[in-house]
């Protein structure tokens, strides 16, 4: 929600006042990079090819989240795929551009807390007369972060990878209402990316299932 009528206070650590978002912010963080990395799976797609070190390189030369993803657009409109294939990438990729905008807010903007005493981001960049505040709640950094944790899933399954797939989103969502649901209309019988190592593809789940069942057993 914004606002830019209500007073407000900025003052040093700010976000340490409630320990519940400042460890939100974190997992947020956490679950960006996941995304960022799944953009990898798109761009072994679109070039065709087998090293993972270029694709690696060529992402990290950019310097913004939006720069990586329009890099795998631009690459994918070139690509030797089928259609059907580049369009639910691109469509996955695309899930994950209109987050950059939350997630910038997110991370760039400056914390603060109303009269009110509503926790809130400022963006500063805006004229004094202006500042756009906007409320920042468990539950909202929460929604966020499992959009976030759906456009990585999003990009995996069209990829034809299981580098982020059904169980693991189930575990690192806040909700979770993955598994069992049907899979992308032109998704079904995706297979492994060439380039793609199969260790690197299932090592999320079975971390994950092996932290379970270590919780299970203490």
């Amino acid at each position: 929600m914004a606002d830019e009528a209500t007073p407000f206070e900025i003052y040093p650590g700010q976000i340490e006042a409630d320990p519940e978002i400042a460890l939100l912010l974190g997992v947020f963080v956490a679950r960006w990079s996941l995304a960022e990395f799944s953009l990898m799976l798109a761009f072994l797609v679109a070039l065709g090819s087998r090293r993972q070190e270029v694709a690696t390189t060529v992402l990290a030369s950019a310097t913004s989240a939006e720069a990586k993803i329009q890099i795998v657009l631009k690459t994918l409109n070139v690509a030797e795929i089928s259609e059907e294939r580049r369009d639910a990438i691109r469509r996955a990729v695309k899930a994950l551009d209109k987050l950059c905008p939350e997630r910038n807010a997110l991370m760039h903007h400056l914390w603060g807390r109303r009269s009110t005493g509503e926790i809130i981001t400022i963006n500063f960049r805006e004229a004094d007369s202006a500042k756009t505040q906007i409320v920042r709640t468990p539950a909202s950094i929460k929604e966020l972060c499992n959009a976030v944790v759906d456009a990585a899933y999003g990009i995996s399954v069209s990829t034809g990878s299981t580098w982020i797939d059904a169980a693991a989103a189930k575990q690192l969502g806040f909700r979770r209402a993955h598994a069992g649901r049907a899979t992308p209309a032109g998704l079904r019988g995706a297979r492994h990316v060439p380039g793609t190592p199969q260790s690197v593809q299932s090592s999320t789940t079975q971390r994950y299932a092996r932290r379970a069942r270590s919780r299970q057993l203490s």
